[in-house]
């Protein structure tokens, strides 16, 4: 009786001796039953039959028949599967057309045929669009001004605050200080910092970085702005030069940014800026810092370009006096006191002048030198600045007003006379004596 060709198999001849005789089933055909004269009819969309297969769509995978692996695509009636391109990759397995092959993705390459993925990503300092077999592109090299970090899909311009001179690189140059560099900026020496702003590294415009209030830039290329000059103001931002000077009646210690500083107020350093001049001190335009009032003069109020009042006669001021009429030194401000005992003080005195000696001052208040008083007959003024006589005349000798000394030479007491302690004159030696 005859057997019938298995399953796989088909045979159009007579006489078949045995089943080694049975043909395979054609490529891209499946035989589905034993017995067959001719293919059962062509393999499935989405596998592929080369020889022997028994089903249009077999799910396990052989050699010979299964389905369409990753890569490839299979149409119906597919013997062996198509590899997608080179440029392309494909994920997915049964698939059925071309169009299932996928345009390699941005920022990688495949270089192969057949690909499943990617075979890695585009080399620093190129770029890969999308669809890209290579790692490195004939045309897909990164640009002076640009950067190309592995695996970059694009071109990227180098952002502000940095540049690159050269093409082929995968990163940027920090633009240097004093310096500015603009998006995809291929150079920077050619972009040097304004005045009125400063460029520390990475600056990414020319006005990116105006001096602040306070500060301000005279020089090209800064990479840092300077304090506004002491006994200056710098009122706005972006100074190439100061404000102005700092109004009179204030003073200005650096880094101001008005001409009427409060005192207060804290500059761009942390500082005071500066102040109101006070009393005892005055501020001519510009001034740096307070001047202590002038010796012989008095700064009675705040904010004074210059001294406003002369010391009073009867009083002496000293640097810094704050009234006319000082009346302790000790006391903060005053700055000079009274004329005291042994000095007068004319107007505008500095300190208090000594009356000379062989004479005194017993008062306080003194306004010249008609205060100061001869000294007495009987003693004598040895020395300046004498509240009251400084003694006695010694006995032997006499002091007529005005003496200096105790032992006046024109009061030696003469022959025939005697002079005790504290005689203003020599007395005769009475009748029955004598003195040799």
């Amino acid at each position: 009786m005859p057997v019938p060709c298995p399953a796989g198999t088909f045979s159009n001849e007579f006489n078949r001796a045995d089943a080694s005789q049975c043909k395979a089933c054609r490529p891209g055909h499946y035989c589905a039953t034993a017995g067959l004269e001719a293919p059962t009819g062509q393999c499935a969309a989405g596998y592929f039959c080369v020889s022997g297969a028994s089903h249009p769509s077999p799910e396990v995978a052989t050699a010979d028949f299964g389905p369409c692996p990753a890569g490839r695509y299979c149409p119906v009636a597919t013997a062996w599967p198509l590899r997608c391109p080179a440029g392309t990759f494909s994920a997915a397995t049964r698939a059925i057309e071309a169009a299932t092959c996928l345009p390699c993705t941005a920022g990688k390459y495949c270089p192969t045929t057949g690909a499943s993925a990617p075979a890695g990503p585009c080399d620093p300092g190129f770029f890969c669009v999308a669809g890209t077999q290579l790692a490195r592109p004939a045309t897909g090299f990164c640009a002076a001004g640009q950067r190309c970090p592995q695996g970059s899909p694009a071109a990227e311009a180098c952002p502000a605050g940095s540049y690159q001179p050269e093409t082929h690189h995968e990163a940027c140059l920090q633009c240097p200080s004093g310096f500015w560099c603009g998006e995809g900026a291929t150079a920077y020496a050619a972009q040097p910092c304004p005045v009125g702003h400063a460029c520390p590294s990475s600056t990414e415009s020319a006005t990116h970085r105006p001096c602040g209030r306070g500060y301000f830039s005279p020089v090209i290329g800064a990479s840092a702005c300077l304090p506004c000059d002491p006994g200056s103001y710098c009122a706005t931002s972006g100074l190439a030069a100061v404000s102005g000077p700092c109004a009179a009646g204030y003073y200005c210690t650096g880094g101001s940014t008005s001409a009427e500083p409060v005192l207060t107020l804290a500059g761009p350093t942390g500082q005071s800026m500066g102040g109101r001049c006070p009393a005892g001190h005055y501020c001519p335009a510009g001034a740096v810092h307070a001047v202590p009032c002038t010796p012989g003069s008095a700064c009675t109020r705040q904010g004074l370009a210059a001294p406003d009042a002369t010391c009073q006669a009867g009083y002496y001021c000293r640097s810094s006096a704050s009234t006319a009429t000082p009346a302790d030194d000790a006391l903060e401000g005053q700055g000079g006191n009274r004329c005291r005992p042994g000095y007068y003080c004319p107007a505008g005195a500095a300190w208090p002048l000594a009356c000379p000696v062989g004479t005194y001052n017993p008062d306080f208040l003194a306004t010249s030198a008609e205060a100061c008083r001869i000294c007495p007959a009987r003693t004598y003024c040895a020395s300046a600045g004498l509240s009251a006589a400084t003694g006695y005349c010694e006995a032997g000798y006499f002091c007529e007003p005005g003496a200096t000394v105790s032992r006046p030479v024109a009061g030696l007491c003469p022959a025939g006379h005697y002079c005790v302690l504290g005689s203003a004159a020599a007395v005769p030696c009475p009748t029955g004596t004598y003195q040799p």
